[in-house]
């Protein structure tokens, strides 16, 4: 039995499926909780008490999604917390999602379409160009969109 054992109000099962809860939470929503211990543990940096009041953060919001579906009568901040929650988990699986042209061209074009900007054609007659040669129909405007952000990827590292 390791000192988490003992002064752990949670047993050894409980903190797993209550890390296992947490791994799946939106990084949004984990940077919010982060903050939240944070301002709770300002003076007090005992390790154990950290963990602890962080485990007892995301058991408090594991419960509200257990109870909420399973129809328990929650109070209004109980049911605001939950639909911060949905709200996080939705807008993550938006943003990782991505067209699949844009898959396409960044994997397959990036380098092809540098080339023909460097050779001095715009973006309508590049457009044309992959719509004609490759059978790629994509506006010049999305396109540019994508070649400069592939372009700023590339320039990041």
């Amino acid at each position: 039995m390791n000192d988490t054992d003992k002064l752990s109000t949670f047993k050894r099962k409980k903190r797993k499926e209550v890390l296992n809860y947490f791994k799946n939470l939106p990084e949004k929503y984990i940077i919010d909780i982060c903050h939240e211990l944070s301002c709770l543990n300002g003076k007090d940096k005992d390790p154990l008490v950290v963990y602890e009041t962080f485990l007892t953060l995301i058991n408090d919001r594991l419960w509200i999604e257990t109870a909420l579906s399973r129809k328990y009568r929650l109070s209004q901040e109980e049911l605001d917390l939950a639909n911060k929650i949905k709200r996080s988990r939705v807008s993550s699986k938006r943003k990782e999602k991505t067209s699949p042209v844009y898959d396409v061209v960044r994997k397959n074009y990036i380098w092809l379409i540098n080339d023909l900007r460097e050779e001095g054609l715009s973006w309508r007659q590049i457009s044309l160009y992959l719509e004609m040669n490759h059978n790629i129909c994509i506006s010049y405007t999305y396109l540019r969109s994508i070649f400069l952000e592939g372009y700023s990827d590339k320039t990041d590292t």
